[in-house]
């Protein structure tokens, strides 16, 4: 990508979701054009289409687990990965001014937020729960539309954009939320593996229908001495109970035993791509470890990573 032009990244939501705060601390010291879609679906259709220089999808999130759909976007479009972030996730109930708690009937935010607080919202045992596209995308219609009786799970900035009060902060059931995001491309990027730079590799391997066949692919990681930091699965669309491998791995992809581990995973499964290489987020959060502040935050996402 050309260094002197402002680069379009991609996000799925509204002004102020909370993958805006992410690209805000990937790019804190460089300016970006960010591109709202209704959908990640429509974010990698806009990589494919060009519309976008990059799209950021959420992967991950420390309560719920993982966002399934967007592991099959990566999948399904052998998209590159080239940076990941991760950001605490602070939930706010949001409503137009004047709105009581003891009167709210319906509660509107994206299901991902809703089950992050599902402890809070036992309280509204006779308000209808109401799942939307975005968090920010429900802050803006309860906003536009001037809902009475109604609120938003969303952002302190949504509250901010919007004009809304904020009725209750910091709803989410555990105060170290954090949610996982993934910086991607549709095209193929050689990274070189720098010095000093701890890497990540992803990727994606099938195995055989043969008894311990898992077993006998996760022992090659043990074999090349290669650290396994995530494993999970998501079913084939096309053939009923088998399963894709998905792992996340330290080292880099050309790193000699990274590389031999996944050669091998290969010739035994006859199935292994790789999303990418990309600098390992290792910025500490100061709410979780109260020691990082965030000066500190963005030095690890500027200074240590490759710029793009």
């Amino acid at each position: 990508m050309d260094g002197k032009r402002i680069i379009k990244i991609g996000y799925q939501g509204e002004k102020g979701a909370y993958s805006t705060e992410a690209i805000d601390t990937l790019y804190a010291e460089r300016e970006v054009e960010k591109v709202p879609f209704r959908t990640s679906y429509e974010v990698v259709d806009g990589l494919k289409k060009e519309i976008i220089d990059y799209g950021l999808l959420p992967i991950e999130n420390s309560i719920i687990g993982n966002i399934t759909h967007n592991y099959d976007l990566l999948l399904e479009n052998k998209l590159t990965i080239v940076k990941e972030v991760i950001i605490p996730i602070h939930h706010f109930l949001l409503g137009c001014k004047g709105t009581k708690l003891n009167e709210i009937t319906r509660i509107y935010s994206h299901p991902a937020a809703i089950s992050q607080c599902e402890v809070f919202l036992r309280k509204f045992s006779n308000a209808d729960i109401l799942p939307t596209y975005d968090t920010a995308g429900s802050a803006k219609m309860i906003a536009e539309k001037k809902l009475k009786n109604t609120a938003a799970i969303a952002s302190q900035e949504a509250a901010s954009i919007y004009g809304l009060d904020i009725l209750q902060e910091r709803i989410e059931d555990y105060p170290h939320n954090r949610t996982r995001f993934l910086l991607v491309s549709s095209e193929p990027l050689q990274v070189e593996n720098e010095p000093f730079i701890p890497w990540k590799v992803s990727a994606v391997f099938d195995t055989l229908d043969q008894h311990g066949m898992l077993y006998r692919c996760l022992g090659i990681f043990d074999e090349y001495a290669v650290n396994l930091s995530l494993l999970t699965s998501r079913p084939h669309k096309t053939e009923p109970w088998k399963y894709h491998f998905f792992v996340d791995v330290d080292g880099h992809a050309n790193d000699e035993n990274v590389a031999q581990a996944f050669e091998k995973i290969k010739k035994l499964t006859g199935f292994v791509h790789i999303f990418g290489s990309y600098p390992r987020f290792e910025a500490e959060d100061s709410e979780v470890f109260g020691s990082t502040n965030k000066e500190t935050l963005i030095f690890f996402c500027t200074k240590r990573w490759v710029t793009f």
